[in-house]
C-alpha cells in the first residue's frame, strides 16, 4: 500500500466511523434526523399494521452503524478496500442528503462520498479484471490461430 493510500483511507473513513459510533450509542438522535421522511414511515405503519415504527428505525440505525463501522475499519486498514469503499458510499450518500443541516455540511459530506466512490474504483495501478480476461482470450485465440496454421 502506498503512503498516500495509507493516509487517505483512514482520513476518508474517520468521519463515517465517528458518526457510526455515535449512532450506536445514541440511535434516537439519528432517527430524529429522519423527520423529513415521517410521511413515508406513516404509510409503512398503516400498510404493515405497525403501531410504532420508531423501535424499528432505532434498530435499523444501529445495524447501519455496525455495518458502517466494520466497513470503515476494514477500509482504513486496507482490507478489501474497493468493496468497503463501495459499501461506505452506498450508506453515506443517502445519509448525506437526508441529514445535511446546512449547504456547507452537505458539500463536505458529498465530497467525502466522492472520495469514497473514487476509492471504490482504485485498482492500485493494476488493470481491471475484464481487461486481463480479454488479454487472456486474445492470447489464447492468437495461439490457437498459430497452432492451427502450423498443423496445415
Amino acid at each position: 500500500m502506498s503512503l498516500l493510500r495509507g493516509i487517505a483511507r483512514p482520513l476518508l473513513a474517520a468521519p463515517l466511523a465517528l458518526d457510526a459510533i455515535d449512532a450506536l450509542i445514541h440511535p434516537d438522535r439519528h432517527v430524529a434526523k429522519l423527520d423529513a421522511l415521517r410521511p413515508v414511515f406513516s404509510r409503512i405503519e398503516e400498510r404493515g399494521n405497525i403501531e410504532d415504527i420508531d423501535p424499528y428505525l432505532s434498530r435499523s440505525a444501529r445495524i447501519s452503524a455496525c455495518v458502517t463501522l466494520l466497513a470503515a475499519g476494514a477500509f482504513a486498514l486496507g482490507k478489501a478496500p474497493r468493496t468497503c469503499a463501495a459499501v461506505l458510499t452506498a450508506i453515506a450518500l443517502p445519509m448525506a442528503v437526508i441529514n445535511h443541516e446546512q449547504p456547507a455540511s452537505l458539500r463536505l459530506k458529498l465530497a467525502n462520498c466522492a472520495g469514497l466512490f473514487f476509492a471504490s474504483l482504485d485498482r492500485n495501478g493494476r488493470p481491471s479484471y475484464s481487461w486481463r480476461r480479454n488479454q487472456l482470450i486474445e492470447a489464447a485465440s492468437t495461439r490457437g490461430a498459430h497452432s492451427s496454421g502450423a498443423a496445415q
